[in-house]
């Protein structure tokens, strides 16, 4: 990952590889007061694959191909990491100073999330999506979308609604939470740590859940559920479904709410 020309462009009024501009004030850097905020617009693409990472205030809209605008302070847009490659964008804020992001994220395949924010008022992903949460990540989707798979760790927090998906898998730890809303075909599952799902608006055809070691799963399942818990885990199933095998272990818990 190369480290951007923005702070060249900003102190010389020349920008390389974007267009800059400043919410108020002149260009600069002896006019820049705390409180000034610049905006990096690097043209538009159609983005597949988006990796973040550090404190970046992610927005998607409801398109393939958009603008990709950065707001921030001049500082934090300076120090930042970005690279663009074959309608893959990577993005790296060091800095504890946030900075906002919008592009379009309706060819999205790919998001991967570290101590980031991603959010969408409303967009339709109609192809497998594969999403990643690490650290602090929030993400937050509405709209309709194909997710195909979610990883989680450390304590991220997904929140996903509407899902539409044929096939779904499910793999998170540490104490991070999800809350899934939609329509499943197939799903599998597995919890570890203190992770929690909160899925009983996910309407799900046929599944497998596994939990272990504290981890908490709320599901809705229709037709099959295979679920096994263990060391003080849990699932907690809905409608019950007409094909259950179950079996826990070590205090762990798999029942039925009523």
């Amino acid at each position: 990952m190369r480290k951007s020309y923005w702070s060249l462009a900003i102190t010389c009024c020349i920008a390389i590889s974007a267009n800059i501009t400043f919410a108020e004030g002149a260009l600069s850097t002896n006019n820049i007061t705390k409180n000034q905020t610049a905006m990096v617009d690097l043209g538009k693409h159609s983005i597949t694959k988006l990796q973040t990472e550090g404190p970046v205030n992610i927005t998607l809209s409801d398109s393939k191909r958009s603008n990709i605008i950065l707001r921030g302070s001049p500082q934090s847009l300076a120090s930042l990491s970005e690279q663009i490659t074959n309608n893959s964008f990577a993005i790296k804020n060091p800095t504890d100073k946030p900075i906002n992001l919008s592009l379009g994220g309706k060819a999205l395949t790919t998001l991967n999330a570290t101590e980031s924010t991603v959010h969408s008022n409303r967009i339709t992903i109609t192809h497998p999506l594969n999403i990643t949460a690490n650290g602090d990540a929030r993400i937050n989707l509405t709209g309709m979308i194909d997710v195909n798979s979610i990883n989680a760790a450390d304590d991220a927090n997904i929140t996903l609604s509407w899902v539409n998906s044929p096939n779904l898998t499910i793999d998170a730890a540490g104490r991070s939470h999800l809350q899934l809303s939609g329509h499943v075909q197939t799903s599998n599952i597995h919890l570890a740590d203190y992770a929690a799902l909160e899925a009983r608006s996910l309407t799900t055809v046929n599944n497998k859940t596994k939990t272990e070691d504290h981890a908490l799963a709320n599901i809705k399942v229709m037709n099959t559920l295979r679920a096994f818990a263990s060391n003080d885990s849990g699932i907690y199933y809905t409608a019950k479904p007409a094909h259950l095998t179950r079996s826990s272990l070590d205090q762990a818990n798999i029942l039925e709410l009523k």
